[in-house]
């Protein structure tokens, strides 16, 4: 412990760790993870900003709280459950994301594996999410007001939000495009929604 921070290396390329951290129950301000070969697990902790990043394991956050995250892995899974974030970056290549809780603006990218997503704040300001091979699933609270874009070149798109105007702007062999929106002032608060499937099915529901 330096300054207040903790840090710990294990820069051995022969030497494989398991480390276990427990801290005291309090907001912190900033984290940096990053290993190699090896999953990053994370309970009921409050950052105001981190960086999680593993090249082969997988990442899940449990009782979140922060401000933003950043969190990357090329071969495993994310899922953040319990969580309440401001913004969260979250990229994977080979893999699924799960998202449960509540944010402002949440961006997820995937190469290969689906994503699942349940908003359940009515504060909602952006949501884009894109695979390339696999689904795309988001979960709204059916009060909230959306505009949004789905695209897809092989596969579905289903849009079950009440009060919704869905719209065909493309319908090709290779591209899909609908747009979906409520019929609502202009003034009034929304959600803007950008997903992109291009192997897989889109659905879009509203919950209560």
């Amino acid at each position: 412990m330096t300054n207040d921070a903790l840090q710990i290396s294990q820069g051995q390329k022969n030497v494989s760790a398991e480390i276990i951290i427990h801290l005291p129950k309090k907001e912190y301000e900033q984290a940096y993870i990053k290993t190699i070969n090896g999953s990053i697990k994370s309970r009921d902790l409050t950052i105001h900003i981190a960086r999680l990043s593993t090249i082969n394991g997988s990442v899940r956050l449990d009782g979140y709280q922060g401000d933003s995250v950043y969190v990357e892995t090329r071969h495993g899974s994310i899922r953040l459950d319990q969580v309440k974030l401001s913004k969260a970056k979250l990229e994977t290549t080979t893999g699924s994301i799960y998202y449960d809780g509540q944010i402002e603006h949440l961006d997820a990218d995937i190469t290969t594996g689906s994503l699942r997503t349940y908003l359940r704040n009515s504060n909602v300001k952006r949501v884009d999410l894109k695979t390339t091979t696999g689904s795309a699933q988001l979960y709204l609270p059916k009060s909230i007001k959306v505009r949004g874009h789905a695209n897809t070149s092989v596969g579905s798109v289903d849009v079950n939000i009440p009060n919704v105007v869905v719209q065909k702007v493309e319908d090709q062999i290779v591209k899909k495009t609908v747009q979906f929106y409520n019929t609502s002032d202009e003034d009034e608060s929304y959600v803007d929604v950008d997903i992109e499937a291009k192997t897989g099915s889109i659905k879009i529901n509203g919950f209560s």
